[in-house]
């Protein structure tokens, strides 16, 4: 069974998603190497359970609004899914996917970064309708 140890997220500005990821979800950022081109994503500290990754100057084009997602989409766990996508919008983000119930499971949306990179949030909540 393959789980997920990493992320990268690509990003034509990376200070402008540095600062949307920092604004809405609290994130921290550490360059690592010397070409300036890639930083290494801090989520949260290491006694809860998550995975941290990085951020990388994209190399090509960023997909054009409308294309289908290009790669995984990432899903963050989040205690207020209102809140969360709340504040991810007021951080430069638009919505992909308006909230909507995953039934028995919990509050599923997709909010876009200012790239145009997808991800979902999720709050965990059986009692979603």
């Amino acid at each position: 069974m393959a789980r997920p140890i990493h992320f990268d997220i690509h990003a034509s500005d990376p200070q402008k998603s540095m600062a949307f990821y920092r604004d809405a979800f609290d994130w921290y950022f550490t360059p690592f190497g010397e070409n300036g081109t890639y930083w290494l994503i801090t989520t949260g500290d290491h006694e809860t359970f998550g995975i941290d990754g990085g951020l990388v100057k994209r190399k090509g084009p960023a997909p054009e609004p409308g294309a289908p997602v290009m790669g995984a989409t990432l899903f963050l766990e989040v205690d207020d899914i209102d809140g969360a996508h709340t504040k991810a919008i007021a951080a430069g983000g638009t919505e992909a996917v308006a909230k909507h119930a995953v039934p028995g499971v919990g509050w599923s949306a997709f909010i876009k970064d200012p790239d145009g990179n997808v991800v979902g949030l999720f709050e965990n909540n059986t009692e979603a309708r």
